[in-house]
């Protein structure tokens, strides 16, 4: 997957690496349709197939389910909202626990 482009924004008195939805979600696209190429069968069929048990749950059909819903989750945001930037999970989670200190 290519290297996503990010802009440090100041959220309070730290720097927060921020990433364009348009970008994250071009990338999720792009990594969701090569794992539906290499297994030949669409996401929600893969799901369906984890659910139901007819398909085993690698650490790779995982990764690729956590892009699946990620996409949906974010591609869902951007519909509703229009086109906003996403801080990256690692930094949000990181200026969470300070602000809560």
């Amino acid at each position: 997957m290519a290297m996503l482009r990010h802009r440090n924004v100041r959220i309070g008195r730290y720097l927060t690496p921020v990433v364009d939805s348009k970008d994250r979600l071009q990338a999720l696209r792009d990594r969701v349709r090569e794992y539906e190429r290499i297994y030949e069968m669409p996401s929600g069929q893969m799901l369906k197939g984890i659910s139901s048990g007819k398909e085993r749950e690698t650490a790779e059909v995982l990764a690729w389910m956590q892009a699946f819903h990620e996409l949906r989750l974010l591609g869902s945001k951007t519909r509703t909202t229009g086109t906003r930037s996403i801080a990256t999970a690692r930094s949000t989670s990181a200026a969470s626990r300070r602000t809560r200190s």
